[in-house]
């Protein structure tokens, strides 16, 4: 699942799945969503506590992958998506909670990109 296209989007997983985060004992995946014309890059970013990791052991985190795919799926269905823009999400108690900004991310598209 490298990469998904729905409508004029293309969604692209930034790396093999879920990877360590280091200033907070969890796991993050984050994902690319591009417009087919380019005008629109938006960045999805899922973490998951380690708590929450053995609180919920039996969804695999493949599981989650899926969910947050669907969900990237509904904000292009419903035109949430808005250029340069970076979607933080917790995965807690089997859900995605919106994280507006949280010590696990650095927001840097709007430092280093230019708005088309």
């Amino acid at each position: 699942m490298k990469f998904i296209k729905h409508k004029n989007y293309t969604i692209k997983i930034r790396s093999d799945g879920f990877q360590q985060l280091t200033n907070i004992a969890g796991r993050v995946v984050s994902f690319w969503v591009v417009s087919k014309d380019k005008k629109t890059r938006s960045i999805f970013a899922f973490a998951h506590s380690l708590l929450n990791s053995f609180a919920y052991a039996e969804i695999p985190e493949k599981q989650i992958i899926e969910d947050a795919v669907s969900l990237i799926k509904e904000y292009i269905e419903e035109e949430k998506i808005a250029d340069l823009e970076e979607h933080l999400f917790k995965y807690e108690k089997g859900q995605f909670i919106v994280e507006d900004d949280p010590e696990w991310w650095n927001k840097t598209l709007l430092r280093y990109l230019k708005r088309k």
